[in-house]
């Protein structure tokens, strides 16, 4: 076999992507000496890299492209268009997968950067993804994840404050919940949620649960207290309670406090 035809063999070989004792058994039996063995297999990889050069470039340079444009996309849709769409109720779970969808066009994108120059061309065709690598994006999922977060609650104020109107609601149930400390013991955060019923000037009733500070929930809270509240035109169930610092504080003895 003449030189030439044994570095096309070889080309040929790590075309197919052979496997690496095949290629050694090769070289081996077809190389005279260590010089002879190192220049076929220069040259063999030189043929490659050329053909590799004429397109594969431009192929990585599109994909990494593409996945640059998913991240401004997913991110522009989940903090500029989708928070301001009727996701009242859902604001947490569209928070998480937009945090996760952003992720993984950049986990994408990062593998790509860089996999149409010619270092990278001589040993890969394309970024071999190992998805275990992942975890080190849970840091820029969690900012992502309450950065829409703030950005749902922020446009929910906006969308109410744009088309509130106030009435009057009263309180029908409460709950106070404790979470306890997994690692030391002892209290833990507590969260305070009363149920208030209104109705709006087309006539529709509403239940709508709210969140409410600890103090205000034991101080001020009863069962059948009305409150002033404000709800969106458009959306109903985007309510807010209001005027609570005006509220009489209750006697700490007061038999009907809620959720007695």
């Amino acid at each position: 076999m003449l030189k030439e035809e044994k570095i096309n063999a070889l080309a040929q070989m790590f075309r197919s992507e052979a496997y690496e004792f095949e290629i050694e058994n090769f070289i081996k039996a077809n190389a005279k000496d260590d010089d002879d063995a190192k220049d076929i297999t220069e040259k063999a990889k030189e043929i490659v890299l050329q053909e590799k050069l004429k397109h594969l470039p431009k192929r990585n340079l599109m994909i990494f492209s593409a996945w640059t444009i998913g991240v401004i996309i997913s991110f522009y849709l989940f903090y500029s268009i989708i928070p301001y769409q009727d996701v009242i109720g859902y604001t947490t779970l569209l928070s998480i997968i937009g945090a996760l969808v952003v992720c993984f066009f950049i986990l994408h994108a990062y593998a790509y950067y860089g996999t149409w120059t010619v270092d990278f061309l001589k040993e890969l065709d394309k970024p071999n993804i190992q998805y275990s690598f992942a975890i080190i994006f849970l840091i820029p999922c969690f900012i992502l994840a309450f950065l829409f977060s703030e950005k749902f609650d922020y446009a929910e104020n906006e969308l109410l404050q744009s088309s509130k109107i106030q009435t009057i609601g009263t309180v029908i149930s409460g709950n106070s919940t404790e979470y306890k400390r997994v690692l030391h013991g002892g209290t833990g955060m507590k969260t305070n949620k009363v149920n208030v019923k209104f109705v709006t000037k087309e006539g529709k009733e509403f239940i709508i649960t709210k969140e409410i500070d600890g103090y205000n929930y034991s101080r001020k809270f009863y069962k059948g207290l009305e409150v002033d509240v404000i709800y969106s035109k458009n959306n109903p169930k985007n309510m807010q309670l209001i005027n609570l610092e005006s509220l009489p504080e209750l006697p700490v003895d007061f038999d009907n406090i809620y959720p007695h």
